[in-house]
């Protein structure tokens, strides 16, 4: 029973370390779109007047999925981003965010959510 305690608690911690990232990575793809809307509004129409995961232009709708976009810039850094150190900061911690979410924390909680499982089923708490 301690054991299964101690992995749910890590599971939890890593989701939570997960959710963390993840909020990171949008905060830093809302800030591209907002120095794109307020420093280089052609190059934000150009992309469809995106609005982001918490930041929207005055008076405006998303047009294209920000989601999209983001895995765009994941794969490929944008031509007009090389411009601006800002830019690539912001593209440099979408990956980075992207990368330790994806491949350490969501993994690390998944295992954890299955060892509880299997502990829960071997020990018949699960079952009580």
């Amino acid at each position: 029973m301690p054991d299964m305690l101690i992995v749910f608690f890590a599971g939890f911690v890593f989701g939570i370390g997960f959710c963390g990232l993840m909020f990171r990575f949008y905060l830093a793809f809302d800030s591209i779109l907002r120095f794109l809307y307020r420093n280089r509004p052609e190059i934000w129409k150009s992309l469809g007047r995106p609005r982001g995961w918490q930041w929207v232009a005055p008076s405006r709708f998303q047009i294209v999925p920000a989601s999209d976009l983001a895995g765009k810039w994941i794969a490929q850094t944008p031509d007009w981003a090389a411009e601006s150190r800002f830019l690539i900061e912001k593209l440099t911690i979408m990956r980075r965010t992207n990368r330790l979410a994806f491949q350490v924390f969501f993994p690390a909680f998944a295992i954890c959510l299955l060892v509880t499982m299997v502990l829960g089923l071997i020990s018949g708490e699960l079952l009580k």
